[in-house]
């Protein structure tokens, strides 16, 4: 019996879709993608309006954290590093947002493993007005979540990704994957 490459490839799609469908890893207890991407968005209008409280509420006590160099930091650094970006610098910042989207959750009891994309886009001006500048960060991020008692909080984060770009030209990208 002879199957043709397109019949074969045909099949390979179908099962390979009905595997991922039917994967019992990927049934989420109902809500729990919503409430997580809900506490990043939290983080996100948080960061906007340059509340570093805000953004670390969605951070467990214990939290641990690993940036695309492989930097490790915890709750206290991120706090110290966000305090500093915040505060004045020689730059006029004219906007400056951020949004994350889930990608992927794959629960396991009271913890889940998330993957999150973020886009972080500034836009500023030095203070001599003679230049504006639009800075953009776009980068994966995986993160185990945890529940508590106040719902579910982000208690180890790898960024995956990294990708910069200043007025349109790429600066960086790197890739953990």
């Amino acid at each position: 019996m002879h199957i043709s490459a397109t019949k074969t490839v045909y099949l390979l799609v179908t099962i390979s879709t009905w595997t991922l469908l039917l994967r019992p890893s990927y049934a989420q207890p109902s809500g729990l993608r919503q409430e997580i991407q809900q506490a990043l968005q939290n983080g996100d209008i948080s960061f906007a309006h340059k509340d570093v409280n805000g953004c670390l509420a969605m951070l467990t006590d214990d939290f641990q954290g690993t940036d695309i160099r492989g930097d490790h930091f915890n709750k206290a650094q991120a706090k110290e590093s966000l305090t500093k970006e915040f505060s004045p610098n020689p730059y006029l910042i004219i906007s400056h947002s951020i949004s994350s989207r889930i990608v992927d959750v794959v629960p396991a009891g009271q913890r889940a493993s998330v993957l999150y994309h973020e886009h972080l886009s500034t836009i500023l001006v030095e203070q001599s007005m003679l230049h504006r500048h639009v800075l953009t960060l776009d980068g994966l991020r995986r993160s185990i979540w945890v529940k508590t008692k106040n719902g579910w909080r982000e208690q180890r984060e790898i960024q995956v990704t990294s990708r910069i770009t200043q007025d349109g030209i790429l600066k960086s990208v790197q890739d953990k994957r």
